[in-house]
């Protein structure tokens, strides 16, 4: 399957008060030091998948996913491997939904805002929401194979950069 996304900075929370969301947590298998890993296993709420990804073009990326049953999950991840934890906000915006995802833990402070597109036309004439800061689709440091050994302090100067300030969940149920 070939995904197109678009990945920015988000400059401020939307009222996500209404919004669906869930619980996530990403383990990326060892790369490269600084290289991007293309293995992730991923539990989304009540679901569990392995998934390779890699990049195809400046904004398409080609997936291939096995879905994972819970012991299987729990088997894969049994090798203290660094975890990403976040919760995914799927926001509305014009006919589109926006994965709005609030990262927990050591990276706190970090929203990235997804936008996913049926073709490459769709995702150039995209225009950016005004709660987005930046795009980063292209920026290697904030790929989830990537980011997922880091912490806030880690990528700190680099979010200051595009000018970016943590952002915390306020009144959000």
């Amino acid at each position: 399957m070939i995904e197109i996304e678009r990945m920015f900075l988000a400059k401020y929370l939307p009222n996500l008060n209404e919004c669906e969301k869930v619980e996530m947590m990403d383990v990326y298998m060892p790369a490269e030091i600084g290289k991007h890993s293309p293995i992730r296993i991923r539990r989304k709420g009540d679901k569990f998948r392995i998934t390779k990804k890699y990049r195809v073009s400046a904004t398409e990326l080609k997936e291939e996913t096995i879905e994972l049953n819970e012991r299987e999950f729990n088997l894969l991840i049994d090798n203290n491997w660094e975890r990403v934890s976040k919760i995914r906000y799927k926001y509305p915006y014009n006919g589109l939904i926006a994965e709005i995802d609030v990262f927990q833990d050591k990276l706190t402070g970090l929203v990235t805002v997804d936008f996913e597109f049926d073709d490459n036309e769709k995702a150039k004439n995209f225009e950016m929401p005004d709660f987005c800061l930046t795009e980063v689709t292209n920026e290697d440091f904030m790929r989830g194979g990537v980011i997922f050994n880091k912490g806030y302090e880690d990528i700190k100067d680099k979010l200051e950069g595009f000018g970016y300030k943590k952002l915390f969940l306020e009144n959000v149920n």
